[in-house]
């Protein structure tokens, strides 16, 4: 076999991989109505945490949910974004706006602006990103059964353990590629958290937390052909008191840990 097919059969088989990886999971429990397991309004303090334990800054989370169309609204302030986004019952992005402030990090990115919106008639999530009000491109998605957004999978799993279930099989989705993964929830919890803390690279802060407090760990990763081309997986920490708030959320990767551990309080007017 030549160099130039030996290159093409790689190519061909690289393709095959990646598109392997997003094929549409198939869930022994499909969830429903999502937004009608959580509580009405949920306000949090998250302080952001390095790896070596340095609390690098805070910003606030809230999610409120609309108590007669179970719609929600989520709503991110950080001293570097901010984060608005309408949801459906079923925690799926109806139109969300993402904004950066600081010209470096717009710079950096290629945008300022990531502004989602769900296209009724194709079935398709379209993600236009612009850079001071011009167009720079854009993403699409469908959505699938079981299918969530990365900014709002700490309060989709809290929804499904507050249903009192302990299964998740479904689409995790990054909004930013409109690429979506197969992923799986593993419940850590008993002896295996405690060996979890042992072997964890997780800063004294987030292994008090996990030693000392009423609380489960759940696991997201993922799946399939996807475990070898992204080997990453979304931790997420709940209280085991009902409405099972969150504790603490984080991504780890080979190269990447950014903890956010979440305070709640009740928002004053």
């Amino acid at each position: 076999m030549s160099k130039k097919h030996v290159l093409l059969f790689l190519s061909f088989t690289i393709l095959t991989l990646l598109s392997s990886a997003c094929i549409s999971p198939n869930p022994s429990i499909v969830y429903h109505d999502v937004t009608s397991f959580l509580p009405p309004e949920q306000n949090y303090s998250i302080s952001v945490y390095s790896k070596t334990g340095e609390k690098e800054y805070a910003f606030k989370n809230s999610l409120v949910i609309n108590q007669e169309t179970k719609t929600a609204e989520l709503r991110t302030t950080t001293p570097d974004y901010s984060y608005h986004a309408y949801l459906n019952q079923d925690m799926q992005i109806v139109q969300g706006e993402l904004r950066f402030f600081h010209p470096e990090q717009i710079e950096q990115l290629g945008y300022d602006r990531r502004f989602t919106v769900q296209d009724y008639d194709t079935n398709k999530v379209i993600t236009q990103f612009s850079k001071y009000d011009q167009n720079s491109f854009r993403s699409d998605f469908e959505y699938d059964v079981n299918t969530v957004d990365v900014e709002s999978l700490p309060y989709y799993i809290q929804s499904i353990v507050t249903r009192g279930e302990d299964e998740f099989i479904g689409t995790l989705i990054d909004i930013n590629s409109g690429k979506g993964y197969y992923v799986k929830m593993d419940i850590i919890n008993g002896d295996r958290l405690n060996r979890f803390i042992k072997r964890s690279k997780a800063p004294e802060t987030i292994k008090d937390i996990l030693k000392n407090e009423d609380v489960t760990l759940y696991s997201i990763g993922m799946q399939g052909i996807s475990r070898i081309l992204v080997p990453y997986k979304y931790y997420v920490v709940l209280e085991n008191e009902t409405p099972h708030r969150i504790r603490i959320f984080w991504g780890e990767s080979s190269k990447t840990y950014s903890f956010q551990v979440y305070e709640s309080f009740a928002e004053t007017n």
